[in-house]
């Protein structure tokens, strides 16, 4: 057995604390010394063995074909080894309930005062691109009310947790189309002594080096967000832009570069569909030959919901195994971030009490996909009305609940979930696609147009290091879960 990740410590010790309050058995119980296999276990087939993780400790570990059929009970295995895999959450005891385990933890956390406030702040709803995708489309395109920044510092005040983080999220539409409201807001919070972190999410049409010099500095940029969509003929063609054409994916890149060089994270989201994904992989080479050495400049696959031409579940898959197969520094992906995260409390901020939606007439929303949307808002800055009742409540899907990947997408997107869309967050796509690779560098052989080898769960590098390098890329990207994306 080789231990490629040690899982975190703790998970035997909540187990244990969720039996002893009696938590539910399992129909198949049986004594409280035996152990099964985990139900968070995900398990990549390789030609010797298999690649396993474990989804809330994220342990994961290479195992002989031996040592597999013993996690799976087929033979039998000695105290020493089942130890160690309890320890690294393999193994559970045989009566207990790891959804109803889980889901008590999580429905705990979230009752608790978390020490932060993240707000969406829409600076308007024009954008200089037409994206046919975007889920803003056929909203009235609008800038923001300078009558609600008053409201809007007041509701920030009164909610932000004593010593709490605050983050902005500013977006649009082109949130660079209406720089005053984010120049009023972060000056007066910057003249109160509110420290805040600024994440800008836009198309990078607007950025300049000079707006970098005399503006991000100010507005305490950290993270930029910016979305291609092909090399230049298909970005070109999908942007759409009004006010710049020729050229502008060119410009585009050399904008991230100079981001990147101010010393600001750089976010660059794929959006993915079956007409561009063999196009996303040339670019993926012109990416790491461009950034290859900038630590700062990360990218990941955001594949559209809601079109005519979306993947698969299984094509996702195998999709991004080929992504990371096609690069030399799979890290700068942004794997880490998906390998190493706690599992989550909630699936996302429709459900989060700590984070709202601000939309250019000062209405407020539970999440950034209903912005533009005035029935869809549960409160408005002024006259100051807010409604949160049942936020916070988790409805699971029964598919969810007996999902390996429950503690990475805690029930998937809320949003699309309303929209009977896809649930299923990128976290996914990006395990089994790594784990995929992984198999595929021990000599693994696939299919490239259809699906991976057979995979429990439910269902990589051989030594590891890819791994490793991912602990070291740049990893700060958060996640905008939108069902199509934005405008940018």
């Amino acid at each position: 057995m080789d231990i490629i990740i040690t899982g975190r410590d703790g998970y035997a010790d909540a187990i244990a604390k969720h039996r002893k309050a009696g938590a539910p058995k399992t129909k198949d119980s049986l004594k409280n010394d035996v152990l099964v296999p985990s139900s968070f276990l995900y398990t990549q087939e390789t030609p010797n063995g298999a690649l396993v993780y474990q989804t809330i400790t994220n342990a994961l570990v290479r195992l002989s074909r031996m040592e597999l059929e013993k996690l799976r009970g087929k033979r039998q295995r000695g105290k020493r080894l089942e130890k160690t895999w309890e320890a690294q959450g393999l193994l559970v005891p045989a009566d207990t309930d790891e959804c109803a385990c889980f889901l008590d933890w999580a429905r705990a956390a979230r009752k608790k005062s978390l020490p932060y406030l993240s707000l969406n702040i829409t600076t308007t709803l024009a954008c200089n691109a037409r994206c046919a995708y975007c889920y803003e489309k056929g909203v009235r395109q609008k800038a923001f009310d300078h009558r609600m920044i008053a409201p809007l510092l007041t509701f920030l005040r009164e909610r932000l947790p004593k010593g709490g983080k605050l983050m902005l999220n500013w977006f649009g539409g082109e949130p660079l189309l209406g720089p005053a409201v984010i120049d009023e807001v972060t000056a007066a919070l910057t003249k109160e002594h509110i420290e805040f972190s600024s994440y800008l999410i836009t198309n990078g049409s607007k950025i300049t080096k000079r707006l970098i010099d005399q503006k991000f500095r100010k507005w305490n940029v950290h993270d930029v967000q910016i979305t291609l969509d092909g090399l230049a003929k298909t970005y070109e063609a999908r942007k759409q832009y009004r006010d710049q054409r020729s050229g502008i994916f060119k410009r585009i890149l050399q904008k991230i570069e100079t981001v990147a060089k101010a010393d600001i994270n750089v976010h660059v989201r794929l959006n993915i569909d079956r007409e561009n994904m063999e196009e996303m992989l040339e670019l993926l080479s012109m990416l790491e030959e461009r950034y290859g050495t900038l630590g700062n400049v990360t990218w990941y696959p955001a594949f559209l919901t809601g079109v005519a031409c979306d993947l698969t579940p299984v094509e996702k898959t195998v999709f991004v195994r080929r992504m990371f197969a096609r690069m030399k520094n799979p890290g700068k992906m942004n794997a880490a971030r998906r390998l190493f995260s706690a599992p989550r409390i909630m699936p996302c901020m429709r459900c989060d009490r700590r984070s709202y939606s601000i939309d250019v007439d000062g209405n407020i929303y539970r999440c950034e996909h209903d912005v533009g949307h005035p029935d869809h808002a549960m409160g408005k800055l002024s006259p100051f009305v807010l409604e949160e009742r049942g936020r916070a409540t988790l409805r699971l899907p029964k598919v969810c609940k007996a999902c390996a990947f429950l503690p990475k997408c805690m029930g998937g997107c809320a949003a699309n979930k309303e929209t009977n869309d896809e649930l299923c967050m990128i976290e996914r796509y990006m395990i089994q696609g790594y784990l995929a690779f992984m198999a595929e560098k021990e000599g693994a052989v696939f299919d490239e147009k259809t699906r991976n080898p057979e995979s429990d769960s439910t269902s990589g590098t051989s030594s590891g290091e890819a791994v490793r390098n991912h602990r070291t890329a740049g990893t700060t990207h958060r996640n905008t879960r939108r069902r199509k994306p934005a405008r940018t």
